[in-house]
C-alpha cells in the first residue's frame, strides 16, 4: 500500500559498518548494516516491520543515503524508502511532503540489544493492525477528546468546530499510503465538503486546509473501537451547545466593535454582508431614533456555528 519510488545504485564510497536504529516518534528498534556493496535493513516497530533482515537498494547523494527495501504494515507489504544521514534515519509515509514521517536515531556500532524479541513483538502488532482494519471500526480523537466515529464507511463528526447531524457516507480515495475521506459537513458556506487525510500505516489523521501540508492543519489520531449510539447523540448535543456558546461570544464581540466604530447615521450605511467575518449570516440595519439603531442578524442557512438569530440595539450594548 506504500506508494514509494525506487532507485538503485552501488557505490564503493558507501560508509561501512552497522548502525543501531532507535525510534523517536514511535516505539521501535532496528539496524542498518553496510558491508562493501551489500546493504541490509532490519526494522521492528508497533506499526512497521521487515521480515527479518532484508536487502536494500541504495541511492547515494554524497553523505545522504536513500535505502529502499520491502516493509510490512497492517495493510500488507510494500516498498519503503528510508533516508539515512549522520545520526538520523527517516521513513516518509505521507503522500504530502513533510507529513507523516517516522524518525529514528542512528548510532554506529551500537547493536540493538535483542532484535529477536522485537521481531516477534512487531509481527504481532502488525497482525493486530490488520485485524483492526478488517473490522473497520475507528474513533477520531485529539488527545483524550473523542471527536468522531467511523464505522462501515459511515462517518459521524461532532465537536465545536464541525458537525455531521447524523452518520454520513464517505467518499474514500487512496493517495500513496494516505486514505482521503470526503464527506458533507457543517458549517459549509459554498457547498464545500469536509475532508480527512488518514495515514493508514500510522493511523494518524490531519484535517487539511490545502493540498500542501500546513501548520494550521488539525491533527488527530484514529483509534480502534466504537461507542453506543446513545453516547454519540449525547456528544453531538454537547458539541452543538459548545459551538452555540462560542458563536454567541464571537458575535457579541463583533457587534460591540461595530457599534463603537461610529454614529448610527454612519453605521446604517455600512454593508456588513460583504465582510468575510460575517460569512454565513444575513445582516440588516434599522435606524430607530436619535443615535440609536438596530442590527438584525440571522443565519443563512441555519447550521453548525451559525445558529444565532437576534436583534441588537446600540443603546443596549
Amino acid at each position: 500500500m506504500l506508494s514509494l519510488f525506487l532507485l538503485s545504485c552501488t557505490n564503493s564510497s558507501l560508509p561501512q559498518g552497522v548502525w543501531g536504529l532507535y525510534g523517536i516518534d514511535m516505539e521501535g528498534i532496528g539496524q542498518i548494516s553496510i558491508h562493501k556493496h551489500r546493504v541490509s535493513v532490519e526494522l521492528y516497530t508497533e506499526r512497521l516491520t521487515t521480515d527479518g533482515e532484508v536487502q536494500a537498494q541504495v541511492d547515494q547523494q554524497e553523505e545522504l543515503l536513500w535505502l529502499f527495501f520491502p516493509l510490512r504494515t497492517g495493510q500488507g507489504g510494500g516498498e519503503a524508502a528510508l533516508r539515512f544521514q549522520g545520526e538520523e534515519a527517516m521513513i516518509p509515509l505521507g503522500a504530502r511532503r513533510g507529513e507523516f514521517e517516522v524518525y529514528f536515531s542512528a548510532k554506529k556500532d551500537a547493536l540493538s540489544p535483542d532484535l529477536s524479541d522485537w521481531k516477534n513483538r512487531s509481527m504481532n502488532a502488525v497482525n493486530q493492525e490488520r485485524a483492526y482494519w478488517e473490522k473497520g471500526e475507528f474513533l477520531l480523537q485529539v488527545e483524550d477528546n473523542l471527536l468522531g466515529v467511523w464505522k462501515e464507511n459511515m462517518l459521524t463528526v461532532f465537536d465545536r468546530h464541525w458537525l455531521t447531524p447524523s452518520a454520513v457516507p464517505v467518499e474514500p480515495k487512496m493517495e500513496g499510503a494516505d486514505l482521503i475521506l470526503t464527506f458533507p459537513v457543517e458549517p459549509s458556506f459554498h457547498n464545500e465538503q469536509g475532508s480527512l487525510r488518514i495515514n493508514v500505516p500510522l493511523r494518524k489523521v490531519s484535517v487539511p486546509i490545502s493540498d500542501q501540508m500546513d501548520p494550521l492543519d488539525r491533527q488527530m489520531s484514529l483509534i480502534p473501537g466504537s461507542i453506543a449510539q446513545e453516547d454519540i447523540e449525547r456528544r453531538m448535543q454537547k458539541a452543538i451547545s459548545d459551538a452555540d456558546k462560542q458563536e454567541e461570544m464571537f458575535v457579541l464581540d463583533l457587534i460591540q466593535n461595530t457599534f463603537s466604530s461610529g454614529s448610527c447615521e454612519k453605521l446604517v450605511t455600512l454593508d456588513l454582508n460583504s465582510l468575510p467575518v460575517w460569512k454565513g449570516y444575513k445582516l440588516e440595519w434599522q435606524y430607530l431614533s436619535g443615535d440609536n439603531c438596530a442590527l438584525s442578524i440571522e443565519p443563512t442557512p441555519i447550521q453548525h456555528r451559525r445558529r444565532l438569530q437576534r436583534i441588537f440595539k446600540k443603546n443596549d450594548i
